[in-house]
Parts: structure tokens; sequence; C-alpha cells
């Protein structure tokens, strides 16, 4: 994938060097009637028992006899296996792990537990009988540590004890006999000849052991694998993004949670057809993006609890007949739950709020390797290692309470998201008259909508004395960044402007397809923490598509410029997009990422093209541009200094606004510019705090101190051209409004100098150790 190659820069591979054992009790919980997020959705704050856990919980399973309950922690932290006492939660034991990720199996005594290692392409086994403390006593290889298998999912054989082992990156399962220690089987589930690979999800045996269903997370579909053949004998359509599975307890139904699609589908075992699919839906809006990424069954109460990750909230549902009966608010990016001691147990994965990293320091000393200049070691506050989860126990809700719980749920929601639970968000005045400006009938015709890399706000806009900004953090402040300094003085200054993503692997799906779908919220991290190697891009890509679907569909002209493109194979030196609705949209001449590229060449080929639409008057009614080395290539001796990127960078972005300010389209033009991410610096507000800058003739200027975010930039651009929203997180997000006005100011905008040499070239730097 083409974002996925941006890790090989040095400032993106500050990720790898950083991985510390998490402490966990270092990490305190806010405790808030509610949390904002810097997405704009609320968490509300339990009453109930809240247990701060490492980074990226999920695959949380029930011992037999219900007494404990076993995650893996397998985000960008180091992995572990925690087992907690399900009544109290409190720790049982803490396992480091040589890798995790998927969902384990209790042994049917629950005195140990097996766990899928990912990239180290084994399964290991968990003693925890032991008086000194668990411990990890076996370890079967599934496949050459070589190859790319990726065990994660396992489910046990209740006849035979055999394991099934989701080989997620392998396109197959694993059948191993843990009682020898060896694999007996590997039965691929990818389809001869698929275009797309199938990543096998979580996956159930049949009670009697003569099947076993794997979701095909990568498609659209659920295998039916006979374990003694070793084949697929069936393929059943789901829906987008099969991840989940639950069997009932009379093994008469498969329940399969679609991710990307919203739904919940019902298979008859006995015949291997498809029952029933209920699509879930919380909100007035039709977008999709609730998530359903794990299903846990009360067959006692005719209910499943459903994660619903993308709405922070446990969807219950009614098994007979199947329709949704309500939601339960949760934390932050709930993966999973289960019901223990008459409470309904939640692992959220990214916890319960956001957290501030003044202290990150992106030229930290990692041992020998000095990546920068600027201090000694401080890799705490890297925004992997931010992202840490919680387990919530909450009262398990009555038929009584869900119609509150649900309202609560919605409330919860983007501020725009209208519902039952509440109206939209009121406008104020000034909003009022932007309105009249944002929206299609407006005198804005023409969006050029810029997409730049990784900085956060008080590294580039710190030093900005109106803004909320640390000028101590501003390491590439007005003398590196003369232009953005200049754009936002005149146009306005936005110092509430948080990114929806994390990181570059998720930040560019978020801006141009309004979702990162679990696929890919699960994958990043373990990919920046070097435990997992790329993927193809298929798996990220979601039914809604992205906004240039929408140009395509609304009849709009549209034009990128190295956003998905790649190589033309028939043409050196030119380059296509990658995605069918951007053949033909691409300009050839744009390179898409390469730090060794001057982002000036690129300002160039953009020029050249948009001199040629002023000549012939047919400036696309859409543009995206990506100008990255504002991304740098950190201290790597030989490259140029990371001062250098930016300042060529900002150089670049300086001439991209003159040259429209000084065109007959400037009059109905805007330019959006936004960071994909903010995950390569400090900040004392938010380590998703980012800079955003608006040029357009009817930019209102000055402080602006309302929220943004990047799904709020992106459904301005929406409105503006009369396209719809991709989720619920573009409907829910707040529009620029209060950054527009009726009354124009047409004066061009000129460019300022660079007063940073913008070849300067990182030199070697003595180190000295202290012993």
């Amino acid at each position: 994938m083409f974002i996925a190659r941006k890790r090989s820069a040095a400032f993106c591979l500050v990720a790898i060097f950083v991985v510390l054992t998490l402490l966990v009790s270092r990490k305190a919980i806010a405790q808030l009637a509610n949390v904002l997020l810097p997405n704009g959705w609320q968490i509300s704050i339990t009453t109930g028992i809240v247990k701060t856990l490492g980074t990226l919980p999920q695959g949380m399973v029930l011992s037999p006899d219900g007494s404990q309950l076993a995650l893996l922690e397998s985000g960008f932290a180091p992995p572990f296996l925690r087992v907690f006492d399900s009544h109290t939660l409190g720790y049982v034991a803490t396992v480091p792990l040589p890798g995790a990720f998927g969902r384990p199996s209790w042994d049917p005594d629950g005195r140990g537990i097996w766990v899928g290692t990912g990239d180290s392409n084994t399964i290991v086994h968990v003693d925890l009988s032991v008086a000194d403390g668990a411990r990890i006593d076996r370890t079967i290889p599934i496949v050459d540590p070589q190859d790319s298998w990726y065990p994660g999912y396992i489910a046990r054989d209740p006849q035979s004890g055999l394991l099934a082992v989701s080989g997620e990156s392998g396109g197959a399962i694993a059948i191993v006999d843990p009682a020898h220690g060896r694999v007996l089987r590997i039965i691929a589930v990818d389809a001869p000849n698929a275009r797309v690979a199938s990543h096998p999800a979580q996956l159930v045996w049949k009670n009697d052991g003569s099947r076993i269903y794997v979701a095909l997370w990568g498609r659209d579909n659920v295998a039916v694998i006979n374990p003694a053949r070793g084949n697929v004998v069936r393929r059943i359509q789901t829906a987008s993004h099969p991840e989940a599975l639950a069997l009932s307890n009379d093994g008469k139904t498969v329940y399969v949670g679609n991710t990307d699609d919203d739904s919940i589908s019902a298979i008859d075992t006995a015949t291997d057809t498809l029952r029933q699919t209920l699509r879930l839906r919380l909100f007035a809006q039709p977008d999709v993006g609730l998530q359903p990424n794990d299903i846990f069954i009360d067959d006692a109460n005719n209910r499943m609890y459903v994660s619903l990750a993308d709405a922070n909230a446990i969807a219950v549902v009614s098994t007979s007949p199947m329709r949704l009966l309500g939601a339960v608010p949760t934390g932050w990016y709930p993966t999973g739950s289960v019901i223990a001691g008459g409470m309904l147990v939640v692992a959220n994965g990214k916890g319960e709020n956001s957290h501030a990293n003044p202290d990150y320091d992106p030229y930290a000393v990692i041992g020998s390797q000095r990546l920068g200049s600027l201090g000694t070691m401080r890799p705490e506050g890297y925004i992997g290692d931010n992202l840490i989860g919680s387990l919530r126990q909450l009262t398990l809700p009555s038929d009584a309470d869900l119609p509150g719980l649900t309202s609560k749920v919605e409330h919860n929601g983007g501020p725009m998201l209208a519902s039952g639970a509440r109206p939209a968000r009121r406008l104020d005045p000034d909003e009022l008259d932007g309105a009249r400006v944002i929206t299609p009938n407006g005198p804005i015709h023409h969006v050029i909508f810029l997409i730049k890399e990784s900085r956060t706000y008080d590294q580039v806009l710190g030093d900005e004395p109106k803004g909320d900004g640390d000028p101590l953090l501003a390491i590439f402040g007005k003398a590196i960044t003369p232009n953005q300094h200049a754009i936002a003085e005149r146009f306005g200054l936005f110092d509430r402007t948080f990114t929806d993503s994390h990181v570059s692997e998720d930040g560019h799906q978020w801006l141009t397809s309004a979702f990162a779908n679990d696929y890919l919220e699960k994958m990043w991290p373990p990919m920046y923490a070097g435990r997992r190697s790329e993927d193809d891009s298929d798996p990220y890509r979601t039914p809604s598509g992205y906004i240039w679907d929408d140009a395509m569909h609304a009849h709009i002209t549209y034009r990128t410029y190295g956003e998905f493109a790649e190589p033309d194979p028939h043409h050196r030196g030119r380059y296509i997009g990658s995605i069918p609705s951007l053949i033909g949209h691409t300009a050839p001449y744009f390179a898409p990422f390469d730090l060794d590229i001057h982002d000036l060449t690129r300002a160039a080929a953009w020029e050249n093209e948009f001199w040629g639409f002023v000549e012939h008057n047919n400036l696309p009614a859409l543009e995206t541009v990506w100008f990255m080395n504002d991304h740098t290539y950190g201290t790597k001796v030989g490259k140029r200094t990371p001062q250098a990127y930016v300042a060529e960078n900002d150089l670049a972005v300086g001439r991209l606004v003159a040259d429209v300010s000084h065109s007959k389209y400037w009059k109905d033009t805007a330019i959006f510019i936004i960071e994909d991410d903010a995950a390569n610096g400090p900040d004392h507000v938010d380590d998703q705090r980012t800079t955003m800058y608006i040029a357009s003739p009817y930019a209102r200027g000055g402080l602006q101190h309302h929220q943004y975010s990047q799904m709020g930039l992106l459904r301005t651009i929406e409105l503006i051209l009369g396209l719809n929203t991709m989720s619920i997180y573009d409907a829910g997000a707040d529009p620029l409004y209060a950054a527009f006005t009726s009354q124009p100011n047409f004066a061009p905008y000129e460019v300022l100098p660079e007063r940073y040499p913008l070849n300067t070239v990182n030199v070697p730097i003595p180190i000295k150790i202290t012993k």
C-alpha cells in the first residue's frame, strides 16, 4: 500500500524505536462527567469499575466456568496476555508475549490458554496453574517464521479438542493437535484465482465437529470448511468485511458481524444457508460507521451483545426474532464484551480519553542511536503508546433501561447527527452567515484540498501569540514556516482542530473516505511497532468509497495530485490512479510519496496544470493535492534536515495559495489545508491536535477557537460541492461555518520567501555515552 511505504522514513519509524514496556500505573483515566474526544464525539463516564489496560485490548473471552476473563493487548506497545477475576476485575495474571493477535482459546479445565502470536507465526500455551506465576510452557510453530501468515483467532473443537487457527495474512486456517504439539493440516480459504485476499478472522466449530465456519474479513462471505477433508465446501455470502462470529449454545445458528455493513447475519448450521441479516441503525443518517466487531451470545435471555467500535457502544440485539433492542454507551472503541457475575464487562480499545503529549520528543536518544538533537530520551507520549485501553464493568441493562441508554449513545454522537434523541446542534449568528457560503448554491465553486504530513499544532503554530500554543514546542515555528503563519494570520488561526486519525496509515483513509475500518484500526499499531508487515490495501477500503466516487456520481469535475497514485507500468516517470474513480483523473507527472523528490517539484507540476486550466477556463471543481515533505527524513545522515524539509513544504504551500489568488479563479475558490495526522510531534493540548488552514476570499479570519476535526473539513467540502456524506463521521462533524463570511476580501496572497537554507543536510553528531 502506498501509505505503508512511508514508514521507511526515519520520522515515522520513530514509532518503532519507542516500543517500551507499558507501565500502566502511570496512565490515569480522566474521571469527568463526559469526555470530549478529538473527533467531537463524547464518552460517558461510568460509575462502575474501570480498569486501565495497555494498548489495543481485544479478543476478550471468559474461562469455561466464568470465573476469569482473558484478553490480549496487541497494539503498539509490547503485547501481553492479561487475565482478570471476572467479578472484581482484579488481576490474576499478566504474561508478556512474543506477539499477540485475535482471540485466544481456553483449555476446557480453565488451567491454561492458547494464544496466536501474529508475526511470530506460532501459537503459545500459557499455563495459569503454576504456583509462582503464569508462564508460556509450550510453543507450536504454524508455518515457517519467514512466511507472512499471522495466526490469531483460535477455536477449539468440543468433540476432538483440536484447535482451528486462522492465518489472517496467509489466506488459510490450520488444524492443530495441541496434545501432541503439531499442525495436522493447513486449509486454504482464499478462492482460486481470487483478486482480493480473504484475510480469515474469527472462526467457530460446529458442535459436532463436522464443520468450521470462518469469517473472511477481506471479502463478503463466510467459508464453511470440512476439517476431515480439508477443503471449503461452501461460501455463504453475508455482507462487507465479516469479522466476528458467535455460535448459539444449541449450535443451530452462527451469528456474523459484518463490520463494514453495520449488520448482523444469521447462518442456519443445518443447511449452511443465510437465514437473516439485520441492519443496525442508531442514527437518523443512513451512512455506515458503527463497526460491529465482536459478538457475545446470552442464550438464556435470547440476546446478543454486539460491540459497535465506532459508535462507542454495545448494541443489544434480540436473537428470536433478530432485532435491535437498543444500545449501551461504553468507552472509546469497544472491541468486545462478556457477561460475568451478572454484569456487562466491556473492553475498550482506545480507553477513556485522549492525551496531551508535551514531553514527546521526536529527536530522542534511544540507546546509542541519536534521532535528533533536542534532548534526552523521552519516548513517552508517542501517539501509538498513548492509545491505552480500558475495561468497564457496567450494570446489565434491563428492557426498561434501554431507551434511556440508547438516547445517551445517540447524544454522544457527532454534534451534527440528528436522531430521535436530539436535534442537530443549532447554529449561532456567525455560523448562519457562514452557512450562506458553505452551500452548493453559494459563491464558492472550486475547492482545492491540500493534504500534508504528520505535524501537531504546537510544532508549527505554537509560537502564534493569539492561539493556545506552547512556543517551546514550536520547532518549526515562524522562522521555518513563514507562509503557514501568514496564511493563518490573514485567513484564520484554528487552534482547536483535531485529527480523526492517529497515523498516516489511517489518516489518508479518513481524509478521503471519512472512515478507517476495524481492519485498519487493528493492523496499523503492530505495523508501526515493527511486528507486522505491510498489508495490501483492499481490506482498508469500505463500501462507501472515496470522495472521488461521490464526485463522479455527482457529475462534477475532479483531479488528484499524488493521492492514491502509483507508477504507470507502461510509461516510466508517469503516474496513474490506483483506484477506479481516479483512472484518468490523476496528474501524470505529480509524484506520490517519495521524500527524495522535492515538494517544489510537485508544486511546479501542479502549477503547470493549473495555469493550463486557467487558460482553457476548465479548472476542476475539486482538486486534492498531496505535499508530503513536511514528513521529513528525521535526522538520517546525508538527507536534508527536518527544518529544510518543512521549510520547502511551506514554500510549496505558499506558492499554491499565491498562484490561485492571482488567478481569475480566486473569486470562487476555497483552499483547505490539513495534516493527515499529528503523530510525529508533541502538543500540550492533545496528541491529535493539528494545523488547519483556509485560504479564500470568504475566510472570516481571526482566532477560531471552535473545535473542528478532519471530518469537519471534509464535511465542509461536501457541502460546498453538493456531495453526499460517506460515513456517520462526516455526517456528524461540525462544518466550518464560523470560519467563513459572506463579505469577501479579494486581495491576493503574496508568497513569502524562506529564510532557512533548503538544502541543509544532516551530519553525524558525536554521542557521548556516560556509563
